[in-house]
C-alpha cells in the first residue's frame, strides 16, 4: 500500500512538470506571440563621413502587436569599412559607399534593411591657402575629418597625419630651394611612414589627403611653386624611423 501511495505522488509530480513546460506559453500559460518582421527607420538615409546617426527598429509580432526595440535586437552593417553600428543602432559614417543596415531578432526572417550612402564630408574652401586649424596640429580641421573617417587604427591614422602636416607645410612655406627641399625630405619621409603602416594601400590614401588638400586653384598653386622649387634636387632615401 506504501508502495502504491509512493508512485502515485510521483506520476503526479511527473504530470506537473510536464504541463508546466510550454516553448510557446508565459507563465500564465497564454501563448506567446512570435515577432514576424522587422522594420527600420529611417528606411534611407545619408551620413557624412566621421558623422553618427541613429537608427531604430520596430517588430510586428503574430498577434498583430508591434514594440518598438524588441528585447534580443541585434544590429550588423554589411560592410563595416563603410559605416559601423553599435548594438544600440547608432550607425558612423567611416568612407564614401554604399551600405546596409539591418536588425534582427533571432532568426525571424524578412528583416528590413536601410541603405547609407556615406558621403564626405564638406571640405574647406576659404581663400587663403592654410584653412582653419583650431587643434594647431598642422593639419587643417577638414582633412583631420577625412583622415578620422578613414576608420584606420591609430598608428595608421597617425601616419597619415604626419604625411598631412607635411604636405601642408610644403604648401605654405617652400619660398626657395632650400625650404622646398626640406620641405620635400619631410613628405618623402611622410610617405614612407605612411607605406610602412598601410603597405599597398598606402598610395590610394596619400593620393586622397593630396586631392583634398589641394582643393582650391590658390592650394594647387601653392604645390606648384613648392615643385618647381624643390625640383632637380636629388632625394636621399630616408633612413632610421620615418614615423614621428
Amino acid at each position: 500500500m506504501l508502495h502504491r501511495f509512493g508512485f502515485a505522488i510521483l506520476l503526479s509530480l511527473t504530470i506537473f512538470a510536464v504541463s508546466s513546460c510550454g516553448s510557446g506559453a508565459n507563465k500564465t500559460g497564454t501563448p506567446t506571440a512570435a515577432a514576424k518582421s522587422i522594420a527600420v527607420s529611417p528606411g534611407s538615409a545619408t551620413i557624412l563621413m566621421g558623422k553618427q546617426q541613429q537608427f531604430s527598429a520596430t517588430a510586428t509580432y503574430s498577434d498583430g502587436s508591434t514594440k518598438p526595440a524588441p528585447p534580443g535586437i541585434t544590429w550588423s552593417s554589411s560592410n563595416t569599412a563603410v559605416a559601423t553600428v553599435d548594438s544600440s543602432g547608432l550607425v558612423k559614417g567611416v568612407a564614401p559607399g554604399n551600405v546596409t543596415i539591418s536588425a534582427a531578432v533571432g532568426s525571424v526572417s524578412g528583416t528590413s534593411s536601410t541603405k547609407v550612402e556615406t558621403v564626405l564630408a564638406t571640405l574647406d574652401r576659404s581663400p587663403d591657402v592654410a584653412g582653419p586649424d583650431k587643434d594647431n596640429n598642422g593639419v587643417r580641421d577638414d582633412i583631420d575629418q577625412v583622415i578620422a573617417g578613414f576608420g584606420l587604427t591609430a598608428s595608421q591614422t597617425k601616419a597619415l597625419t604626419q604625411f598631412a602636416a607635411a604636405l601642408q607645410v610644403a604648401i605654405l612655406s617652400s619660398t626657395d630651394r632650400n625650404s622646398a627641399y626640406s620641405n620635400a625630405v619631410d613628405l618623402h619621409r611622410g610617405q614612407e611612414c605612411v607605406f610602412s603602416q598601410l603597405n599597398a594601400d598606402s598610395t590610394k590614401y596619400t593620393k586622397q589627403i593630396k586631392a583634398f588638400t589641394l582643393n582650391t586653384q590658390s592650394r594647387v598653386m601653392a604645390f606648384v611653386d613648392f615643385s618647381h622649387n624643390a625640383s632637380s634636387a636629388v632625394y636621399p632615401q630616408p633612413t632610421g624611423t620615418v614615423c614621428k
